[in-house]
């Protein structure tokens, strides 16, 4: 499922593409309804019994065409790209969401605990 969001402050857009694997929306209202806000998501998933947890990753790269359209991104301008896994019981991926916005008007935050920071791992290209 496709939105795209619209600060009314500032006007800064950002495309939400959610992805539901077939084997998460089975046998659940997510199988008519898969254009579930994602806070509705979460809340049926744990309905099911999953304990949620996430991870991310961000990274800033050049827009495709569309995405420069869509977010309305003046020329040489980045597109900051976030990528959400939302993992369940026996550590399975139930759900995944990405998000796109404006490189130079976004900015990402995380909590980091004592228990993440044993998960960081260097990431190479």
């Amino acid at each position: 499922m496709d939105r795209l969001w619209v600060d009314p402050d500032t006007g800064v857009r950002i495309a939400h593409r959610t992805l539901i694997p077939f084997r998460t929306a089975d046998g659940t209202e997510l199988e008519q309804a898969p254009d579930t806000a994602p806070e509705k998501i979460y809340a049926l998933l744990v309905e099911a019994g999953h304990k949620l947890r996430w991870t991310e990753t961000a990274r800033a790269r050049m827009p495709l065409p569309d995405e420069r359209t869509t977010l309305q991104l003046p020329d040489a301008t980045r597109v900051l790209h976030t990528t959400r896994t939302t993992y369940g019981r026996k550590n399975a991926a139930l759900l995944r969401e990405e998000f796109r916005v404006n490189g130079d008007r976004a900015q990402a935050a995380y909590r980091i605990t004592t228990e993440s920071t044993r998960q960081l791992r260097t990431v190479r290209d």
